[in-house]
């Protein structure tokens, strides 16, 4: 078993910049593109109250995230209002010399964000019950579920304009 997870680890990280490479090519065609990375925050402290930290394991998934996404020349990061997401976003924007933006948690409650995002690569940090409507609302359909309260490995990657664009979602485990 510990053979098939190192081997999974290994490919995955072969096969990442494989993905942000095809997703971009196919988008390249549309003026208003974007390349949108969505993931949730982090494991989080479950004893801490509603706005808990990371555990350290949540510390070391973000740093894994901000390595995944090194080969991504990101315009922008955007978190929620919350020490998770903010922990989680503030690694990723540090490996790429940005600082990490605030955004609402719910598409239906910052419509003009959505147009903001046009043309751009950005990683948008959330919760397990946010990101998939972030991501749903981008490709104009209804076709991804609320994560589990135990997924953090998630990421989606979407590309196009929104409304209209393309998505994919990877399990990415955490790396040792």
């Amino acid at each position: 078993m510990r053979t098939l997870n190192k081997n999974r680890r290994s490919v995955s990280a072969l096969l990442l910049p494989l993905v942000f490479l095809l997703f971009a090519a196919s988008s390249t065609a549309e003026s208003k593109s974007s390349d949108i990375f969505l993931i949730r925050h982090a494991e989080k402290a479950l004893d801490q109250g509603s706005d808990p930290e990371l555990t350290p394991q949540g510390k070391q998934r973000a740093t894994h995230w901000a390595q995944l996404l090194r080969s991504v020349e990101l315009d922008a990061v955007y978190s929620t209002d919350t020490q998770r997401t903010l922990a989680t976003a503030r690694e990723v924007a540090q490996s790429q010399g940005l600082t990490v933006q605030l955004y609402s948690a719910r598409p239906a409650q910052d419509d003009t964000f959505i147009s903001q995002l046009e043309g751009k690569a950005v990683l948008l940090v959330g919760h397990s019950n946010t990101v998939y409507e972030w991501v749903n609302t981008l490709i104009g359909a209804d076709r991804f579920t609320e994560l589990d309260e135990s997924q953090y490995g998630m990421l989606y990657i979407v590309t196009g304009s929104p409304g209209s664009a393309h998505a994919i979602a990877l399990d990415i485990p955490l790396g040792k």
